[in-house]
């Protein structure tokens, strides 16, 4: 028995890769040595070397263990090996993730990124990843993680570098092996579901992929012709994802279709986090099927015809508003092409810029009504558009600009971005920018609504990066909606909110633009009045300039004072200004529509139609909700199902799905 544990002992210690091993003259290359070279300008040939054995399997370690004295040679079990090592590199991916996103300095991340951003490494780093086995200790998901943060393009640069296309070649050849191996288990997912950690790296898979897509879209391959760009883009795409990729990708989305038909039955143990990961893997999944329907003409109809074939031939329940959403994405990406050259041919822009992201939205004035804008971000500035007057054309697309394209309303650089805060839910936010212009000097603030899901989020992100790059702008932390939270709790009584979602409530035909909560036991329609939506006052100003009466030697005592008790004054004076506003806020900041007990309601209907409308009955009143998108209907969905099915003993359904094709 002292022998075996000895042996074993030797073995672990031969076996272990010395993480902490401060000498570094480890030849085997631990955590810690991969962490150093992977940000060295140069790659020494034995750990280059090291990564070509381990990428062809050739990970033989004979051990020496002395018992007696002699040597006696073992192998390690080839299973105990790889647990290992797949636990080493899991180990130096947290780290190297850590360095990419959480690093203390601006010039560390960007130093990680730029290392990582070297073919050689990022060559090096795959062939490690892939010799553990993409799903051993999570390590494709980690390895995905960092490709993500790493792969991202300077948020201020005009374009992507061609050089890139070799970085993307890499990782999508990662991508068609991991999704080789989940290929399978997503199509039998109809007896077994897929796996936490299988579902998690479906999302890394979906938030990479969707992010070269997109990045593809902005290298410069052609500075003379956009027939020429568009055939190479065309050709590069099909080239990093080709159709067998794709066809996964839309098994993925099928397999959600298939779980969220089933979803009333279960959702009561499904967990809060699993939902919100199959909402993103479900948007960045779409986001991909849709740059590539935009890329690829000749593959369109072939790919619309794998959703035909599974709902025929498989019998998958097939949302038709999911199926509107993506050719609606596919529309809204060509747009965005045709809007780069239409902005700057029209002087909106003042130089080129690209354009990151856009969407309708409805925007807000401080002292004002919603009304329906197009919200551009390109990266060098934040563009508010409208429509044109009079008709658009019948037989043109949008993309023709015919007869008169969008007008600009105002432009807003992001270093004038003074305070952003996230309101409830997921598609509310507040800016508040300083402008300099002649006209309107000031502080403007604007709150916007985004009716799709994800859109908010994907602003943030980019507020959040280009504000990072850019040196000469000074950090905004980004605030949450207290306000909302607080006049909800005071004038609604309610605390514990399920859903939070904008969107047009039908009555007799017309179109009201409301929002509608629920909560475990309520339904609630009301109207956010945005005039007295208000933000808490802040103090900078004031602050400096009292920092500045303290070190000015110059002024007497007598002027001191009263430089001093005017700014008390003026403090006040906002603080005071600030309680009025709240105060008012908490009485008319929200109106109730109507309001209903979840005990009263007796049918849900979801329709079969290209809108994502959503009908309630309570008794004898009836809701008709339509709202931005279809993912945003399935958060209703699931919220209801789980009020209903956990809070509500007396309110028992049949589960069916109806002739006319509604059902819950």
């Amino acid at each position: 028995m002292a022998d075996k544990e000895q042996r074993e002992q030797v073995e672990a210690k031969e076996l272990d890769l010395h993480i902490d091993d401060e000498d570094g003259d480890n030849e085997r290359g631990g955590g810690r040595e991969l962490l150093m070279q992977a940000f060295q300008e140069e790659m020494p040939d034995t750990l280059a070397s090291q990564a070509a054995a381990i990428g062809e399997d050739a990970l033989s370690v004979e051990l020496k263990s002395k018992p007696g004295g002699g040597g006696v040679t073992s192998k390690l079990d080839s299973q105990t090996k790889s647990q290992r090592m797949a636990l080493i590199v899991a180990a130096a991916l947290r780290c190297i993730h850590a360095a990419v996103v959480y690093a203390p300095k601006e010039q560390t991340r960007a130093h990680a990124v730029e290392q990582l951003r070297r073919v050689e490494t990022l060559r090096l780093l795959t062939s490690l990843s892939a010799s553990t086995g993409w799903t051993e200790s999570s390590v494709g998901a980690k390895y995905l993680a960092v490709v993500y943060h790493s792969l991202h393009i300077n948020a201020k640069s005009l374009h992507d570098e061609p050089s890139s296309i070799g970085l993307y070649d890499i990782v999508t050849k990662a991508m068609q092996q991991i999704l080789s191996l989940l290929q399978r288990r997503i199509r039998i997912a109809n007896d077994h579901a897929l796996t936490d950690d299988e579902e998690a790296l479906c999302l890394q898979l979906g938030r990479v992929a969707y992010l070269i897509c997109r990045q593809v879209q902005h290298v410069p391959f052609s500075d003379e012709s956009l027939n020429v760009q568009r055939k190479v883009t065309e050709f590069v795409m099909l080239q990093l994802f080709p159709r067998n990729v794709v066809s996964t990708f839309i098994a993925i989305i099928l397999y959600d279709m298939q779980l969220a038909s089933g979803f009333s039955r279960e959702s009561a143990e499904v967990r809060r986090e699993a939902i919100q990961r199959r909402d993103t893997i479900r948007e960045n999944v779409t986001g991909v099927l849709a740059e590539y329907l935009h890329s690829s003409m000749k593959n369109r109809y072939d790919v619309l015809e794998e959703f035909t074939k599974a709902s025929v031939f498989d019998g998958i329940a097939l949302r038709q508003t999911y199926v509107q959403e993506l050719l609606d994405m596919m529309q809204m990406k060509k747009y965005r092409s045709a809007l780069e050259n239409y902005m700057y041919q029209n002087s909106i822009f003042e130089r080129r810029e690209r354009v990151i992201e856009l969407a309708w939205a409805e925007v807000s004035p401080a002292a004002g009504t919603f009304e329906n804008r197009l919200v551009v971000l390109s990266n060098e500035a934040f563009y508010i558009l409208k429509r044109p007057r009079g008709e658009p054309c019948s037989v043109c697309s949008p993309d023709q600009f015919c007869p008169a394209g969008p007008l600009l309303v105002a432009r807003r650089r992001y270093h004038d971005l003074k305070r952003l805060v996230i309101g409830v839910g997921d598609q509310f936010m507040a800016t508040v920018f300083h402008n300099t212009g002649f006209r309107n000097k000031g502080d403007s603030l604007e709150i916007t609504v985004f009716p799709q899901y994800g859109i908010r989020d994907r602003v943030l992100n980019i507020f959040e990066r280009v504000l990072r790059s850019d040196v000469n702008t000074e950090s905004v932390e980004f605030e949450q909606d207290v306000l909302t939270e607080a006049v909800m709790k005071s004038k609604l009584g309610v605390t514990d909110v399920k859903q939070f979602t904008f969107c047009h409530l039908i009555v007799r035909g017309n179109r009201k633009y409301r929002v509608c909560v629920l909560t475990p036991q309520e339904f609630i329609v009301a109207e956010i009045y945005t005039q007295y939506w208000t933000l808490d006052p802040t103090y900078e100003d004031i602050d400096q300039q009292e920092k500045a009466l303290d070190e000015d030697e110059s002024l007497d005592a007598d002027a001191m004072a009263k430089k001093k008790d005017a700014l008390k004054k003026l403090r006040t004076q906002r603080q005071k200004e600030a309680e009025r506003k709240r105060e008012e806020a908490m009485h008319k900041l929200i109106g109730v529509d109507s309001k209903e007990s979840l005990n009263s309601l007796s049918q849900v209907e979801f329709g079969p139609a290209e809108d994502a409308t959503l009908r309630l009955t309570f008794g004898k009143k009836k809701y008709m909700l339509l709202f931005g998108c279809d993912a945003s209907r399935e958060q209703w969905r699931r919220g209801l199902v789980n009020a209903v099915s956990q809070n509500i003993d007396s309110w028992q359904r049949v589960y069916k799905n109806m002739a006319d094709g509604f059902d819950l």
